[in-house]
């Protein structure tokens, strides 16, 4: 993984640079973990949740996840860990996460967004309703 912003510091030596507002996207060959060595960052890892990391803060980036980086206030600096294979993110299987989780949350996401449409269309129509009686107008279904 190449990223041109490498530096070596005394505040953060070893560490990848982002300047403020920057944003930069990866994905790992491996599972890592996200270290934030200095500033805030908001990370996203493809999965539509968004973590918002502070100094010392780190995330578990699970194989072949797109992570998405973007500095927050001054700039960032972090790092980059690969995870030894024992100590790779656990849980569901391999690729589980993107291919059957993601969906399944966008899913979510999307139904919930189908209730609060229908709310509002409901209010809109006894809304709509009520305005038309008040004023003595008969309402005609079409």
């Amino acid at each position: 993984m190449a990223i041109d912003t490498f530096f070596t510091s005394d505040s953060c030596p070893g560490a990848w640079r982002l300047g403020a507002g920057e944003a930069i996207a990866l994905r790992p060959r491996e599972a890592s973990r996200f270290l934030v060595m200095r500033g805030r960052a908001w990370v996203t890892l493809g999965d539509g949740i968004d973590h918002v990391l502070s100094a010392g803060d780190s995330l578990p980036v699970p194989l072949g996840a797109r992570v998405v980086v973007e500095a927050w206030g001054d700039g960032l600096a972090f790092d980059w860990l690969a995870l030894p294979a024992r100590a790779s993110v656990k849980g569901a299987p391999a690729g589980f996460g993107q291919r059957v989780g993601a969906p399944a949350r966008e899913l979510g996401r999307a139904l919930g967004q189908v209730g609060v449409a229908a709310a509002r269309l409901m209010l809109g129509l006894l809304a709509w309703l009520r305005c038309d009686a008040w004023r003595g107008r008969r309402v005609v279904s079409p």
